[in-house]
């Protein structure tokens, strides 16, 4: 006798005289026909089918997405590899700076804002400073430092402020007065003077608030060893020993661990391969591994594991370099990592909210400065290119703002020293 129907047996149990295979109106996922790994990536899924009201057939699959073209502009992963294709990256325009400025520096605050102090005009050193606010994308002057100032360092303090230190002044000459903005007041004052001139120096944040500088060029011209901490809590410098190798044009990195990196630089004659430890815990320095190549004029950044992924710069006889490199903490050595797509020499280099390193402009093999961008992917240790700016800069400043965007100012292009600045948005 007749009895409940059951779906997809093919039975027709209600003796009705059909079989129902499926219950009406119910959905079910069709099989995945894009490539293997790509389901559930991205955009891409796998469509599904309903069945009909009769519950004896099943419609046709439908919603199914597979790989596309990556398409700009939607924040979509399209082509389903993961992450928005660096094709899609953009340069934009973001107006000029109110003065051409080369060998500046750029101090991401914490309002968001980006204070440019300093650098050269092409006739002289700068003191004056500026702010950009990237809600407006507008440039507005702020006030001045005491003193004119190229190739200086600036380094935001955890309470804010931005400390200045070294840099040459108007005659030529390495400075050794360090002077403090408020973004508060838009106004500069003293941060008392370090034990010696400094040029071509590094400065770094310690995790106690503390700011290490190390070796640069003294007042003679010669590189220092000497290193110093300036203490923000008594407004006060101290020594902090001397490193191994008097060095300048180096790159000086904290580490996970909170000990500082320092790496590579010349000596006054060559270009370095070495580097150093400084641990703050102790006051003490200390040699870890050599990079494999000597390097002047590279960038060096923090990867999201921890590891330093050092590229670019002069290397032996004055060449300039492809090859990148990465330094692990945990057992002090270098290893090769691709090389980038175009030889840099004093490049910047920015670490985006993703963890990809963002290395701009530079100059070439053959000394003109470079439009080009690119990436580095350290989940798949590869370089893509990430288009080119809006025009050719060497010694310019990148900043990653709060809104992922990178700020570009200044630099010199073609023999030209610039003032324009542009944008580079990773996503559009």
């Amino acid at each position: 006798m007749p009895q409940p129907e059951v779906d997809a047996n093919a039975v027709d149990e209600d003796c009705d005289g059909v079989a129902r295979l499926c219950a009406p109106g119910t959905s079910e996922s069709c099989a995945y026909t894009g490539p293997a790994g790509t389901e559930g990536v991205g955009t891409c899924q796998a469509g599904a089918r309903t069945c009909d009201v009769s519950g004896t057939s099943w419609g046709a699959c439908t919603g199914e997405v597979i790989p596309q073209t990556e398409v700009c502009g939607n924040d979509l992963d399209d082509d389903c590899d993961g992450h928005a294709s660096p094709s899609c990256a953009e340069w934009l325009s973001t107006g000029s700076m109110t003065t051409k400025r080369w060998m500046h520096k750029a101090a991401l605050l914490a309002n968001g804002q980006v204070l440019v102090s300093g650098g050269h005009n092409g006739s002289e050193a700068l003191k004056t400073a500026e702010l950009y606010d990237p809600t407006k994308g507008t440039w507005s002057v702020t006030g001045s430092m005491s003193i004119e100032r190229r190739g200086h360092a600036a380094t935001v303090l955890q309470d804010g402020k931005v400390l200045v230190t070294g840099g040459e002044g108007l005659n030529g000459w390495a400075l050794m007065k360090a002077e403090l903005y408020d973004p508060t007041t838009g106004t500069w004052s003293s941060a008392g003077s370090m034990s010696i001139e400094r040029y071509g120096h590094a400065a770094t944040v310690l995790p106690d608030g503390k700011v290490l500088v190390t070796g640069g060029e003294g007042p003679n011209g010669w590189t220092l060893m000497k290193a110093e901490l300036y203490d923000p809590t008594t407004a006060t410098w101290s020594s902090a020993g001397s490193m191994r190798i008097a060095r300048a044009g180096h790159m000086a990195t904290l580490l996970a661990n909170g000990q500082v990196l320092v790496s590579g630089g010349h000596n006054g004659s060559e270009a370095l391969k070495t580097a150093e430890l400084y641990d703050p815990t102790k006051g003490t320095w200390s040699v870890t591994g050599s990079m494999r190549i000597e390097r002047r004029g590279h960038v060096a950044t923090v990867l999201p594991d921890g590891k330093v992924l050092v590229t670019g710069g002069e290397g032996p006889n004055g060449w300039t370099l492809r090859k990148a490199e990465l330094y692990d903490p945990t057992n002090g050595t270098w290893l090769d990592t691709d090389p980038m797509n175009t030889a840099r020499y004093l490049p910047r280099a920015t670490v985006l909210q993703d963890g990809k390193v963002l290395v701009t402009g530079g100059e070439g093999p053959n000394g003109w400065a470079l439009a080009t961008a690119e990436l580095y992917d350290p989940t798949t240790a590869t370089w893509s290119s990430a288009g080119s700016m809006g025009i050719a800069r060497n010694k310019q400043t990148a900043t990653v703002l709060q809104n992922g965007k990178v700020l570009v100012t200044g630099g010199k292009g073609d023999g030209e020293f610039l003032k324009s600045a542009e944008l580079f948005d990773p996503a559009p």
